[in-house]
């Protein structure tokens, strides 16, 4: 069974609580460690890239790697 998840202040929701969701810009990202890839800039100036920056692709609102099979269009995420 998924887990439902809000943001208190943007209002987003998101399913599966391994997901990441940035505080600065609001995107939702499939992990942890795929939402650090569009963080950069030291610590007490940390900003937010765009993800497609960062080599991320958007699949069904939730941001993440490229599949590992370029023939493959998506990529099953977990919930």
């Amino acid at each position: 069974m998924s887990t439902t998840i809000t943001h208190g202040s943007c209002g987003k929701t998101w399913t599966g609580a391994g997901r990441a969701h940035c505080s600065g810009c609001h995107l939702t990202f499939s992990t942890y460690l795929v939402s650090d890839r569009h963080r950069t800039g030291d610590y007490s100036d940390r900003r937010c890239l765009h993800p497609s920056a960062v080599g991320l692709v958007e699949r069904k609102g939730i941001w993440g790697g490229p599949s590992p099979d370029p023939t493959k269009r998506e990529i099953t995420w977990r919930d």
